[in-house]
């Protein structure tokens, strides 16, 4: 097997984007539940504070972009995986074109 240290870091990546999904999402709860907490014991009221409506807007808006941004975090380790993957698959598939045309060339001879 060729490239260990390549393939290697591809694992590392995926494994790196799936965690960042799990604690992303896992940090995305805990935040939106800390928030739902301040706004429902009713803290920002004492400081003349926003209505209730408008505190589930923006726990739906923290989540929106939470996931927005884990997502695109994930992807992008996860297309860097790929990545590695795929020049490794050119790497074989143009020695193996190379070894095939060298049989052809050398059977003319």
């Amino acid at each position: 097997m060729k490239y260990k240290a390549l393939r290697l870091t591809a694992t590392i990546f995926k494994a790196l984007a799936v965690l960042i999904v799990i604690l992303g999402l896992g940090f995305g709860c805990f935040l939106t539940l800390a928030y739902a907490g301040i706004v429902g014991s009713g803290i920002f009221e004492q400081y003349g504070g926003y209505e209730m409506g408008a505190g589930i807007g923006a726990m739906v808006v923290m989540w929106v972009a939470i996931i927005f941004y884990v997502g695109i975090i994930a992807l992008s380790l996860f297309v860097y995986a790929e990545m590695i993957h795929l020049a490794m698959d050119v790497e074989e598939n143009t020695r193996l074109t190379a070894e095939a045309v060298r049989r052809l060339a050398a059977g003319r001879n």
